[in-house]
């Protein structure tokens, strides 16, 4: 389950209440084999499947002995759910069951686990994203105290060492020239007049929705209203620190992850692709987010620590993104300028509405502009992708 954007309960809220009715009629249908009674004479209540003209009765664990997948299962329509007035749990005031460890400081966070023989990665990425380094004082860096192995990726150098304190003591004693990189020269303020001029541009940029003629609307309108909004980079700011715990086997063919996940389509969070190995061997255990906002949606922080752990298997590696290195070389949502033009009749009704958007971020624009809640007659809505672009 991909749970960001405010998606989740609009998203999943009807799939999870199918799900929920044809894992139900597993359930019937495996207690009525088992006891020889018609399906249709089954109910379920408190946990337990039901039949009540011979006041029997199952508990679902009870059941598990007895599980059959039929060959088919039904293809529930809205109106065979369960109707909302006999919900007992939707729609009702229930407490969180985590509020009391959150209270008391039992609830894990990833940032709480701790391991036998675990060891602590730091990566200083430099400030530019896509500059390359290149480290001038390795064996300078190999003898501070506690300092077990560096490890250079194409876009960082890693520090790996007994403590989090003396990780991040190495990191800054760090001597590295960076090359130049796309980002090289990049001024998010000055490039609001570059992203007007491709805003005016007659070409179009990649159609998002087209309904009808903008065009002719705007022609045949008795007013036309257009402006432009300004969208700086923002940080996410979530409250725990970017981090995961990655512990790859010895002999390299699985591996255990420890973090707080928002997920995504790859459920295990790209450390099989990093690690050459089938997905069904990493066992991945989720924890409490501590903020996430869609951040912890993305895998990049996970991933790095696999590349770390991969090369100090079999210890644990726990990777910690300082505060800093998130604001320098984090996730930002896109900088971006979206024109937005309307036109109405002489009655005020809004005959055309077309929304332009020059930036970074090409399929998060994509999901936002299209207008799916306002019957408009004529609709155009475009993403311009700059030449210098970001994403």
């Amino acid at each position: 389950m991909f749970t960001v954007g405010s998606r989740t309960t609009n998203s999943y809220y009807n799939v999870m209440r199918k799900a929920g009715a044809q894992a139900r009629y597993v359930l019937w249908s495996s207690a009525a084999k088992h006891w020889g009674v018609p399906i249709s004479e089954l109910t379920t209540a408190n946990s337990h499947v039901l039949h009540g003209r011979t006041n029997q009765k199952i508990n679902y664990g009870a059941l598990i002995p007895f599980l059959e997948m039929p060959e088919t299962l039904p293809d529930f329509r809205q109106a065979e759910l369960k109707n909302p007035k006999e919900f007992k749990l939707v729609g009702k005031d229930i407490p969180r069951t985590e509020i009391p460890a959150k209270v008391n400081g039992s609830a894990m966070f990833a940032i709480d686990i701790r391991l036998p023989e675990m060891v602590y990665g730091v990566l200083e990425r430099g400030n530019l994203h896509g500059s390359k380094p290149k480290l001038t004082n390795e064996t300078e860096i190999l003898a501070m105290d506690g300092v077990v192995r560096i490890i250079p990726l194409d876009y960082a150098i890693g520090v790996v060492a007994k403590t989090l304190e003396q990780a991040l003591s190495a990191k800054k004693s760090l001597k590295i020239d960076w090359s130049d990189s796309k980002a090289s020269g990049h001024n998010s303020q000055e490039i609001y007049s570059t992203y007007e001029k491709i805003a005016s541009l007659k070409e179009k940029g990649k159609v998002i929705i087209e309904i009808g003629d903008v065009a002719k609307a705007k022609r045949t309108a008795a007013k036309t209203y257009a402006v432009d909004y300004k969208n700086d980079y923002v940080y996410h700011a979530q409250m725990e620190p970017l981090n995961a715990v990655v512990k790859v086997a010895e002999d390299g063919g699985s591996a255990e992850v420890w973090v707080g996940s928002q997920q995504g389509m790859d459920t295990k969070l790209g450390v099989p692709k990093i690690l050459g190995i089938a997905p069904e061997n990493v066992n991945v255990h989720l924890q409490y987010l501590g903020g996430g906002f869609g951040r912890r949606s993305m895998n990049d922080f996970v991933e790095e620590c696999a590349y770390l752990a991969k090369e100090m298997a079999p210890l644990p590696v726990k990777l910690i993104w300082t505060r800093e290195d998130d604001v320098t070389y984090g996730a930002f949502r896109p900088l971006s300028l979206q024109r937005l033009t309307a036109s109405t009749d002489y009655k005020g009704n809004i005959t055309s509405f077309s929304h332009a958007v020059v930036g970074d971020g090409g399929n998060l624009v994509a999901s936002a502009v299209a207008n799916d809640h306002y019957d408009i007659p004529n609709q155009f809505a475009e993403w311009r992708r700059p030449p210098m672009a970001f994403d």
